[in-house]
């Protein structure tokens, strides 16, 4: 008994020292809160900031602060609001309040606030205008994303489509429950470079490349289309109210008045959208053919378009001088960025097939007489006519201009 009472004491002292020792070195870290994010992280992107970020309806996110991670996750399955009930009774993907629905093109999660009617969004329905009307001030056609993806009549991005391919190239970026949204963006570094009321600002990037899904892209200037030209040309479309016959005049994306010559026009403030659809597009997605951007493959890209086999001539800004007063600008090979020509979501228009869009080059209402006579599209930055083809034939109709084709 007399050892263990003079050694039990001693063990109990040196324990506890052992004790206090690890409570104020390390678990005063353990439970204290997290640091703050980094920059460019959640709380400074469109979805968490405290002005214009998330804030749910839900009644019982009442006092949650705007930018919340609760507006979209859910710590314990549910809240009991009045979304959906987690499936089976089990949480939804990623603690969501509810399921991300990959291969739907109706019911995406996103759209719970991207919609015209029924967003859970404080406030009301998210607006967003398709990309002719955000930066080539065409007329409003889609009001919000839900309405791009799901045009009357038109064409749009397959969402079902989006979540196999990026599953099958980038297993480790994206699984079976990934949103096929989180291909082009990450929702939680994504910015909002169209506020309303706010001066245009390329560095607030809304994408991110399926193959660099943690950054940003366009918003460093590395990331534009003066940088993507290379030693070709890029020279941004004109805005609508743009005058062709005048240099300087209103050009995309930002609708300011500037001269062909300052290197806004010439691509330093519109992101490199080539290289970013080129992620997926390098590949052929039946039914649709790989696009080669490169000097040997479209015209539209790197390879010289100053080979037609009937010399044209370009409208403005793609002439010698920016305007109407000169021919066919010979001297420049110019290279165009895919918006400027396609909507990334989706486009309105009885016969608008491939996303093409409504508004090119300051030209309203690229409409066409069937679904494959792109003549009176392409005739905003053609003179079409100089082929000689009635409307009712030309251009893509004939299987003569397209993604590839050599002409």
């Amino acid at each position: 008994m007399t050892f263990y009472e003079k050694t039990i004491p001693s063990a109990l002292l040196i324990g506890l020292f052992f004790f206090l020792f690890v409570s104020v070195t390390f678990l005063d870290k353990a439970w204290a809160p997290p640091l703050p994010p980094s920059a460019n992280a959640y709380t400074t992107s469109a979805h968490g900031d405290i002005t214009i970020g998330v804030k749910r309806t839900a009644t019982e996110l009442t006092s949650y602060s705007r930018g919340n991670c609760a507006h979209c996750h859910e710590q314990h399955a549910s809240i009991a609001g009045v979304e959906p009930d987690p499936v089976g009774g089990a949480p939804s993907p990623y603690a969501l309040f509810a399921d991300p629905n990959p291969t739907s093109q109706t019911t995406n999660f996103c759209f719970n606030c991207h919609v015209t009617v029924g967003a859970v969004q404080s406030g009301g329905s998210i607006t967003n205008y398709n990309y002719n009307v955000n930066f080539g001030g065409g007329p409003v056609a889609a009001q919000s994303i839900y309405d791009a993806f799901n045009p009357a009549t038109g064409s749009a991005h397959n969402l079902n489509q989006i979540s196999t391919f990026i599953q099958t190239q980038w297993p480790a970026t994206f699984g079976t429950q990934s949103n096929p949204c989180g291909g082009c963006h990450n929702p939680h570094i994504a910015k909002k470079n169209n506020r309303t009321g706010v001066a245009y600002d390329a560095t607030q990037a809304a994408i991110s490349r399926p193959t660099d899904h943690e950054d940003l892209w366009g918003n460093d200037a590395s990331e534009r289309m003066n940088i993507s030209a290379g030693v070709n040309t890029y020279r941004a479309p004109f805005f609508v109210g743009a005058n062709p016959a005048v240099d300087p005049t209103l050009h995309e994306p930002d609708g300011m008045t500037r001269s062909i010559l300052s290197v806004q026009v010439q691509g330093s403030t519109t992101p490199d959208y080539n290289t970013f659809c080129l992620d997926c597009h390098v590949n052929a997605i039946p039914p649709y053919n790989a696009i080669n951007w490169s000097i040997t493959g479209d015209q539209h890209g790197h390879r010289s378009g100053n080979t037609v086999n009937a010399p044209q001539v370009l409208r403005p800004p793609y002439t010698l001088d920016g305007t109407n007063g000169t021919g066919e600008d010979l001297p420049t090979n110019f290279v165009l960025s895919c918006l400027d020509c396609h909507e990334p979501h989706g486009t309105q228009g009885a016969n608008n097939i491939y996303l093409l869009r409504t508004t090119v080059n300051g030209m309203v209402g690229a409409a066409f007489s069937s679904p494959t006579a792109f003549y009176n599209f392409c005739q905003g930055c053609h003179v079409t006519n100089g082929h000689g083809f009635p409307p009712t034939a030309g251009c893509g109709g004939l299987g003569c201009h397209i993604h590839g084709q050599i002409f």
